[in-house]
């Protein structure tokens, strides 16, 4: 094998070798780990994997949310609370949280050049799979478990897992903000035994009825796309 690396391991169907040669496969390190409602991650040049776990965090309502701003590299965490104003106006509020978290990131970006020792390799393409000195903590993670995607689900609270304790990777996770005629959002809420998904779309419409007219809202579920649950070591 002229490149990167070549794993041997074992899981429940038997021994398995990962060969990358053909696989110009780009590892992963993990950047940031804490506890807090946003976090920083310097250098950065594509969105990072955000994994957060808020079991113990109050007032989460409709749920927990991650956004990731490109411009400061940033990720900002968010419960999200939905007020009906009105038939046709609906408020979505959004308060800081701090949660437990950490952030992935492709083990080739932004490594410290003033370190002149680690490891680096390179893919078949000379692409950067893995260079020591970008890792920015000590810290391994692991995928736990995936929970499958539901794109067509038709119900609000869908269990993503039934550990409390994992790390929910939050990059499909969004919300609108503000008060408006819908509110469209995809949150995760972290109980004390489970972690359920609760995404909605939320519609205002007005129907012309005889006499005049009855405005509400609209609710329909927004499905779910397949999602990775970690946890470091």
């Amino acid at each position: 094998m002229a490149y990167g690396m070549e794993v041997t391991g074992a899981d429940g169907s038997g021994s398995f070798l990962i060969a990358d040669t053909a696989s110009n496969l780009v590892h992963q390190g993990v950047a940031a780990a804490g506890t807090g409602s946003s976090v920083t991650i310097s250098g950065a040049i594509n969105k990072p994997q955000i994994f957060v776990n808020a079991k113990n965090v109050s007032g989460q309502n409709e749920g927990i949310f991650a956004v990731w701003n490109a411009a400061t590299r940033t990720v900002s965490f968010y419960a999200l609370t939905i007020t009906f104003v009105s038939s046709t106006q609906v408020t979505s509020t959004w308060t800081a949280k701090a949660v437990n978290y950490f952030i992935v990131r492709n083990a080739g970006e932004n490594p410290n050049l003033s370190h002149a020792y680690g490891l680096q390799l390179l893919t078949s393409s000379g692409v950067i799979a893995l260079d020591s000195r970008s890792f920015g903590t000590n810290s391994t993670h692991y995928i736990s478990e995936v929970s499958a995607g539901n794109l067509n689900h038709n119900s609000y609270g869908d269990q993503i897992t039934a550990d409390q304790d994992v790390y929910v990777e939050m990059g499909w996770s969004s919300a609108t903000q503000g008060t408006n005629s819908f509110s469209v959002y995809r949150c995760a809420k972290f109980n004390s035994t489970n972690i359920v998904a609760q995404s909605r779309v939320l519609i205002s419409i007005t129907v012309n009825v005889l006499g005049g007219s009855s405005s509400g809202f609209v609710s329909n579920p927004w499905g779910l796309p397949t999602m990775l649950l970690g946890k470091l070591r």
